[in-house]
């Protein structure tokens, strides 16, 4: 009996339960990064703040045991969108979050917009298959999230708007698992610079968490609906 209790912790120490069986796994895409600064505006650069926000995510989920948290970027890099595709088909369960910021000529305008892609497609070459939400698995999945996402955000932002995208987003191209893009605010609005705030940072990433936790609830209570090949 002693010798197969060490055997179990052996392996355990070398398979943590933790990215082990049933761990949900949460791709964070942290837009731009490198020579791609994305927006930039005054003080304000796109590819740092999308960073600071999916490590402000990461970091409120490193308590959660079954939660695996994966970064396309860890640092300022230039990451291409195969890559970024390449890390999220390595996941079969879990969600893509792709991280963004907007600009306007319109100072007063601000809020978050999140995008799910209307249409199921592995390559931008690929001729557009459209798909009914009732029939495609990762779509109502991905409404979803967007759905408590954008409620998440309303506290935070005041205006959370969700769009299924008729247009290609380049973002989402080739994610086979349900999968989102949030533009947090417009970086061209007066109070922008709240972004650099690290607790602004920190209660948005709160909020995240509460959704993604409460769209895993739903998912577990209701599994035929978010079933996915």
């Amino acid at each position: 009996m002693f010798r197969y209790l060490k055997l179990l912790a052996i392996f355990l120490a070398l398979f943590p339960l933790k990215g082990f069986a049933q761990s949900f796994h949460v791709v964070l895409d942290p837009g731009h990064g490198g020579s791609d600064t994305g927006i930039e505006y005054g003080k304000l650069k796109e590819k740092n703040l999308t960073l600071a926000l999916a490590q402000a995510v990461e970091k409120e989920f490193q308590d959660q045991d079954d939660i695996v948290v994966t970064l396309t970027r860890q640092g300022d890099d230039l990451i291409s969108f195969n890559e970024r595709r390449r890390v999220a088909s390595s996941v079969k369960n879990g969600v893509f979050l792709s991280f963004h910021f907007a600009v306007s000529a319109d100072p007063h305008l601000t809020g978050t917009h999140i995008y799910i892609q209307k249409h199921s497609l592995a390559t931008t070459t690929q001729k557009l298959r459209p798909i009914e939400q009732s029939q495609d698995a990762v779509l109502h999945s991905s409404y979803a999230l967007a759905e408590l996402l954008v409620t998440a955000f309303k506290p935070q932002t005041m205006v959370s708007k969700l769009h299924v995208s008729e247009q290609l987003l380049a973002p989402l191209v080739g994610v086979s698992i349900p999968g989102v893009m949030i533009e947090f605010d417009y970086l061209s609005s007066l109070d922008a610079s709240k972004w650099l705030n690290v607790e602004k940072q920190r209660q948005v990433a709160q909020e995240m968490v509460r959704a993604i936790d409460q769209y895993r609830f739903e998912r577990k209570n209701s599994p035929h609906e978010y079933e996915t090949e």
